[in-house]
């Protein structure tokens, strides 16, 4: 029986690539029952296949060879993926809600030249108000229960601790 992982497939990790621009690290550590651990670094067009007693590894597609190894002689395997630095060139000035925490009102930095639609979201997703902001703006949440609330300003989600 041959079964194979591709590296795409594990988590949401290509995701996350695409979408922020990472610069991202894949590898596949083999502990071995020896104590020794083999660290392979992954493309992410690298496979797994799991054949008979064998696990072979690739790194990347455009590779011909395999890392072998006899199934019985592996203690672990560790699929690892890191997030070196994320990108993202559509954010160009970060938005900033202060105070944060605040009990009243919260002034919103960041927008830019044209008025945004701001929501404020609980915790379980339940729009709590919406209005519309420019740079600066105050908004006024203290109507609201303390708590911990997610604030939507166009394409950007910060968290909001109210008091």
């Amino acid at each position: 029986m041959k079964t194979k992982l591709s590296l795409l497939t594990i988590g949401a990790l290509l995701f996350l690539g695409n979408i922020c621009h990472a610069q991202s690290a894949f590898s596949v550590d083999v502990d071995k029952i020896d104590g020794s651990t083999n660290v392979i670094p992954m493309a992410h067009s690298g496979e797994v296949l799991f054949i008979g007693n064998q696990i072979l590894i690739k790194e990347n597609a455009s590779t011909a060879d395999y890392t072998t190894f006899n199934i019985d002689e592996v203690a672990n395997l560790h699929f690892n993926y890191s997030i070196e630095s994320i990108n993202n060139p559509q954010e160009t000035n970060p938005i900033t809600l202060y105070p944060n925490p605040t009990q009243s009102t919260v002034t919103i930095q960041g927008i830019g030249s044209k008025a945004e639609m701001v929501s404020v979201f609980s915790i379980t997703g339940v729009k709590m108000m919406e209005q519309l902001c420019h740079d600066g703006d105050l908004v006024n949440i203290s109507h609201l229960t303390n708590g911990l609330y997610f604030v939507r300003i166009g394409s950007h989600t910060v968290k909001l601790s109210k008091l």
